[in-house]
């Protein structure tokens, strides 16, 4: 466990798929930017990083979570926030310090953006599909034929004025169902991304959700 100083401190409870779970007695804003310093405690000293963190919301915490804070810190904050840090190489720092936690998945809804995107995979029917829509956990994408469910791809996204490079990716295929007259629409996803690929990746969600008024708070693309 470490903390995190501001004007007051910053307890951080979980790191995971880029984002950084942390509690607070403190109000902070969403889509505000903080330089802070990070105190972790290491072989019986603190250890201080100073950091660039993103707050990107504040989310309502769980009976898990709760259970988390207390056993971390033996206190419970009055708010729960998540927030992005500021490169790749503090991403895997975090990772390397805070342990993953299942329990993210149930304290928000990812943000997802329709958008329409190039894909292609040698995986993917005539070697192509169409991005619709978009989150930092899954995609939805148009396909000419179907796709078995379970099915793993490597593919890769052209952001077109988002990213100057195709994005590479790796997925698990959710479900299929028919898209008529389109062919079918597959949910997809991602495994095994890398913390360079999930830092990418949040970087161009952030551009897609600026640019694009179309939001959706959910990930029911992954159910179908």
């Amino acid at each position: 466990m470490f903390s995190l100083f501001r004007s007051s401190k910053i307890q951080c409870l979980a790191f995971e798929s880029g984002l950084l779970y942390f509690q607070s007695d403190s109000n902070f804003k969403p889509l505000k930017t903080y330089s802070t310093q990070a105190e972790v405690p290491q072989d019986g000293q603190p250890l201080s990083v100073r950091i660039g963190l993103k707050v990107t919301e504040e989310v309502a915490p769980s009976p898990l979570w709760q259970n988390r804070a207390q056993q971390l810190f033996q206190a419970i904050a009055r708010h729960l926030y998540a927030g992005q840090v500021d490169s790749p190489a503090t991403a895997e720092l975090f990772s390397q310090l805070l342990d993953p936690q299942p329990q993210a998945q149930e304290l928000r809804r990812a943000p997802r953006a329709e958008k329409r995107l190039r894909a292609t995979s040698h995986q993917l029917p005539g070697y192509r599909g169409t991005v619709v829509d978009l989150s930092a956990s899954g995609l939805g994408m148009l396909v000419e034929k179907e796709v078995a469910k379970d099915t793993q791809l490597q593919f890769s996204i052209d952001f077109e004025e988002q990213r100057s490079k195709p994005l590479e990716l790796h997925g698990r295929v959710c479900w299929c169902r028919p898209e008529k007259p389109l062919g079918f629409r597959i949910g997809i996803e991602f495994i095994g991304l890398s913390q360079q690929q999930s830092w990418e990746l949040r970087q161009v969600m952030e551009k897609l959700l600026k640019a694009e008024p179309g939001v959706i708070l959910d990930s029911n693309f992954l159910r179908g």
